[in-house]
Protein backbone atom coordinates (compact mmCIF):
# COMPACT_ATOMS: atom_id res chain seq x y z
CA UNK A 1 0.00 0.00 0.00
CA UNK A 2 1.13 3.26 -1.18
CA UNK A 3 0.73 6.26 1.74
CA UNK A 4 -0.13 8.74 -0.96
CA UNK A 5 -3.29 6.49 -2.07
CA UNK A 6 -4.01 5.72 1.97
CA UNK A 7 -4.05 9.81 1.87
CA UNK A 8 -6.14 9.72 -1.28
CA UNK A 9 -8.47 7.44 0.72
CA UNK A 10 -8.89 9.50 3.44
CA UNK A 11 -9.54 12.57 1.73
CA UNK A 12 -12.57 11.03 -0.74
CA UNK A 13 -13.99 9.04 2.35
CA UNK A 14 -14.37 12.47 4.22
CA UNK A 15 -15.77 14.03 1.22
CA UNK A 16 -13.62 15.51 -1.74
CA UNK A 17 -14.79 13.70 -4.96
CA UNK A 18 -11.96 11.68 -6.96
CA UNK A 19 -11.59 14.90 -9.06
CA UNK A 20 -10.87 17.17 -6.56
CA UNK A 21 -8.36 14.81 -4.95
CA UNK A 22 -6.84 14.41 -8.69
CA UNK A 23 -6.50 18.31 -8.88
CA UNK A 24 -4.80 18.50 -5.60
CA UNK A 25 -2.41 15.96 -5.40
CA UNK A 26 -1.75 17.29 -9.46
CA UNK A 27 -2.30 13.26 -11.17
CA UNK A 28 -5.20 12.74 -13.26
CA UNK A 29 -8.35 11.40 -11.77
CA UNK A 30 -8.39 7.95 -14.04
CA UNK A 31 -5.01 7.29 -12.05
CA UNK A 32 -7.05 8.32 -8.35
CA UNK A 33 -10.01 5.78 -9.44
CA UNK A 34 -7.68 3.32 -10.22
CA UNK A 35 -5.35 3.43 -7.11
CA UNK A 36 -8.37 3.68 -5.28
CA UNK A 37 -10.03 0.47 -6.82
CA UNK A 38 -6.39 -1.23 -6.59
CA UNK A 39 -6.33 -0.25 -2.44
CA UNK A 40 -10.07 -2.09 -2.32
CA UNK A 41 -8.86 -5.17 -4.00
CA UNK A 42 -5.45 -5.77 -1.71
CA UNK A 43 -7.60 -5.03 1.19
CA UNK A 44 -9.97 -7.69 -0.12
CA UNK A 45 -13.51 -5.64 0.73
CA UNK A 46 -15.37 -2.95 -1.01
CA UNK A 47 -14.75 0.62 0.60
CA UNK A 48 -16.08 2.93 -1.05
CA UNK A 49 -19.55 2.84 -3.20
CA UNK A 50 -20.71 5.54 -5.54
CA UNK A 51 -23.36 7.40 -4.41
CA UNK A 52 -23.79 10.49 -7.38
CA UNK A 53 -20.47 11.82 -7.80
CA UNK A 54 -19.70 11.45 -4.78
CA UNK A 55 -18.05 7.94 -2.72
CA UNK A 56 -19.32 7.52 0.63
CA UNK A 57 -17.81 4.98 2.83
CA UNK A 58 -18.71 1.04 3.05
CA UNK A 59 -19.05 -0.67 6.52
CA UNK A 60 -15.70 -1.74 5.76
CA UNK A 61 -14.31 1.29 4.43
CA UNK A 62 -15.47 3.13 7.78
CA UNK A 63 -13.41 0.49 10.07
CA UNK A 64 -10.47 0.54 7.00
CA UNK A 65 -10.73 4.03 7.36
CA UNK A 66 -10.14 4.90 11.44
CA UNK A 67 -7.04 2.43 11.22
CA UNK A 68 -5.94 4.40 8.06
CA UNK A 69 -6.24 7.70 10.32
CA UNK A 70 -4.04 6.32 12.94
CA UNK A 71 -1.51 5.13 10.51
CA UNK A 72 -0.99 7.89 8.59
CA UNK A 73 -1.03 10.03 11.77
CA UNK A 74 1.66 8.57 13.07
CA UNK A 75 3.78 8.34 9.98
CA UNK A 76 3.17 12.07 10.01
CA UNK A 77 4.49 12.20 13.83
CA UNK A 78 7.32 10.37 12.94
CA UNK A 79 8.00 11.46 9.69
CA UNK A 80 7.90 15.10 11.47
CA UNK A 81 10.00 13.64 14.73
CA UNK A 82 12.65 12.41 12.27
CA UNK A 83 12.47 16.06 11.05
CA UNK A 84 13.52 17.57 14.44
CA UNK A 85 16.68 14.93 14.44
CA UNK A 86 17.99 16.28 11.20
CA UNK A 87 17.49 20.04 12.16
CA UNK A 88 19.30 19.22 15.07
CA UNK A 89 21.80 17.84 13.13
CA UNK A 90 21.34 13.89 14.91
CA UNK A 91 20.47 11.94 11.93
CA UNK A 92 22.98 13.22 9.40
CA UNK A 93 26.01 11.89 7.38
CA UNK A 94 29.16 13.40 7.48
CA UNK A 95 30.77 12.16 4.11
CA UNK A 96 33.11 10.41 6.50
CA UNK A 97 33.28 7.35 6.84
CA UNK A 98 35.01 4.97 9.51
CA UNK A 99 34.56 0.99 9.20
CA UNK A 100 31.14 1.38 6.65
CA UNK A 101 29.32 4.16 9.20
CA UNK A 102 29.19 7.79 8.63
CA UNK A 103 30.63 9.15 11.45
CA UNK A 104 29.24 12.72 12.73
CA UNK A 105 31.17 14.49 14.91
CA UNK A 106 28.78 17.43 16.98
CA UNK A 107 30.61 20.43 17.56
CA UNK A 108 32.62 20.25 20.53
CA UNK A 109 32.44 17.15 21.45
CA UNK A 110 35.72 15.35 21.49
CA UNK A 111 34.52 11.67 21.27
CA UNK A 112 33.24 11.17 17.71
CA UNK A 113 29.36 9.78 17.37
CA UNK A 114 28.93 6.84 14.95
CA UNK A 115 25.49 7.15 13.23
CA UNK A 116 24.12 4.73 10.00
CA UNK A 117 22.51 5.62 7.45
CA UNK A 118 20.13 2.59 8.56
CA UNK A 119 19.62 3.85 12.19
CA UNK A 120 17.26 6.82 10.40
CA UNK A 121 15.40 4.43 9.09
CA UNK A 122 14.82 2.48 11.43
CA UNK A 123 14.17 5.01 13.79
CA UNK A 124 11.49 6.23 11.44
CA UNK A 125 10.08 2.39 11.64
CA UNK A 126 9.76 2.51 15.14
CA UNK A 127 8.60 5.89 15.68
CA UNK A 128 5.46 4.48 13.45
CA UNK A 129 5.22 1.93 15.37
CA UNK A 130 4.61 3.64 18.55
CA UNK A 131 8.46 3.20 20.25
CA UNK A 132 9.88 6.30 22.27
CA UNK A 133 12.90 4.88 23.22
CA UNK A 134 15.65 5.19 21.12
CA UNK A 135 19.40 4.30 22.02
CA UNK A 136 22.32 6.08 21.30
CA UNK A 137 24.64 4.46 18.56
CA UNK A 138 27.86 3.36 19.38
Amino acid sequence: METEVLRWFQQVADGATVTEVADLWMVSQPKVSRDLMALQREVGAPLLVKSGRVLRLTHAGAVFKKHVDAIVNRLDDALADVDQLIERGECRGSGHSEGGNDVVRPEGAGVPRVVEDRLCARAVARLALGHTHFPHPP
